[in-house]
């Protein structure tokens, strides 16, 4: 993992990322959009098929070294740990299955793009808690 953590770290420094989803209230925020999506990028060199299964587990593991770090803006993490277990784990299933009528015909690779998850990130923030 430690190859595909300097790898990933070309696009950037997931303390932007994870800072974000972690302190925001889900205002669009451009350079975070090009950023995740930067980062979809790298991990869709690294695996073509599923990118976006990369990036998850990527995240998490980087939120735990964050956390670990004792910065104070990860010093509680739950909103951002809470908003990719949202995200990856119920909305983009959910969504997929909701629309399977629709847009069953398309890969996930087409419609589980960067933007796309980018737009979820900014539902789920501004639902805001509970997260459960």
């Amino acid at each position: 993992m430690d190859e595909f953590r300097a790898w990933m770290s070309q696009a950037g420094p997931t303390s932007r990322l994870l800072g974000w989803l972690n302190l925001s209230d889900g205002r669009p925020d451009p350079r975070w959009q090009r950023q995740l999506d930067d980062t979809f990028a790298q991990a869709a060199q690294w695996d073509q098929h599923r990118p976006w299964e990369r990036v998850r587990a990527w995240l998490i593991e980087e939120l735990q070294k964050l956390e670990r770090s004792g910065g104070a803006a990860f010093r509680d993490t739950s909103q951002a740990r809470a908003v990719l277990h949202v995200i990856f784990d119920h909305m983009l299933p959910a969504y997929r299955k909701h629309h399977e009528d629709w847009l069953g015909h398309l890969p996930d690779e087409e419609l589980l793009t960067p933007f796309f998850v980018a737009r979820v990130a900014e539902a789920v923030l501004r639902q805001g808690s509970p997260w459960e």
